[in-house]
């Protein structure tokens, strides 16, 4: 019986909330409140979190502690010191090579996928999922077998007599290594959120622009980009600022 009246009332609630929601949704009040839940916890757990950090960062740091009071040294030395700002603009360097490799080679993985469809786009999604389901220490091993000086891409090279011991290039514990290892571990992060936009493109656009004259060009710069900008930018963002944090 109480089980009845709390599905009863249960049941109530819905309907109140679901006429709220038809009667208010469209108005601006209704979308604010709707997404304020989303904005509160993102505030809570990211905006609050990173000005914290800030205003540290602004602290006075004397003999281990931090002080009251307000410096820019810190920002100051991070910039102008030869060693911080070489390794800073080298870090942004690298993540935005691996983001753009990412994305030529994340977009059109995106498309097959979706556009494929069957038992090809679910190889395509595995195959693209995989680098995420391997322990770090077994992927890293495997770029070394690949990559090192008697590895597989350098023995396949000096056989097929495009390069010699002499000439063969270092794919290893540079910044080459680095992004080949990057690429392959960012490239879900862009894959997917395009994948998910894909999804909302209907084919028919394309096939009416090659109607009317569009060649594959055209349709890619003219309505595919433009379709897929809110997957692409977060693709390029996620794997910007990963990237940045893992390099």
């Amino acid at each position: 019986m109480a089980t009845k009246q709390n599905q009863s009332r249960l049941s109530d609630v819905n309907e109140r909330v679901s006429d709220v929601l038809r009667k208010y949704g469209d108005t601006r009040v209704g979308k604010y409140s709707l997404i304020a839940p989303t904005l509160f916890v993102v505030a809570v757990l990211m905006v609050f979190p990173t000005l914290i950090l800030m205003s540290y960062s602004m602290n006075p740091f004397v003999q281990g502690n931090i002080q009251p009071g307000v410096t820019l040294a810190h920002y100051l030395e991070a910039f102008t010191t030869p060693l911080y700002r070489n390794i800073l603009f080298r870090t942004i360097k690298i993540a935005a090579i691996v983001t753009v490799i990412d994305f030529l080679l994340g977009f059109p993985l995106a498309y097959a996928a979706v556009r494929k469809g069957g038992w090809t786009g679910k190889l395509i999604v595995i195959a693209t999922l995989a680098p995420l389901t391997i322990d770090l220490v077994v992927r890293s091993f495997g770029w070394f077998v690949l990559l090192n000086g008697s590895g597989v891409i350098i023995t396949t090279l000096k056989m097929l007599g495009l390069v010699t011991s002499e000439t063969a290039p270092t794919l290893l514990f540079n910044e080459t290594g680095i992004i080949i290892g990057l690429s392959h571990v960012m490239l879900p992060f862009m894959v997917f959120p395009i994948i998910n936009v894909m999804h909302t493109i209907p084919r028919t656009l394309e096939e009416a622009a090659q109607n009317l004259g569009a060649n594959r060009f055209t349709v890619f710069t003219r309505i595919l980009v433009p379709l897929a900008l809110p997957g692409i930018s977060a693709g390029v963002l996620i794997t910007f600022v990963v990237s940045l944090r893992r390099t």
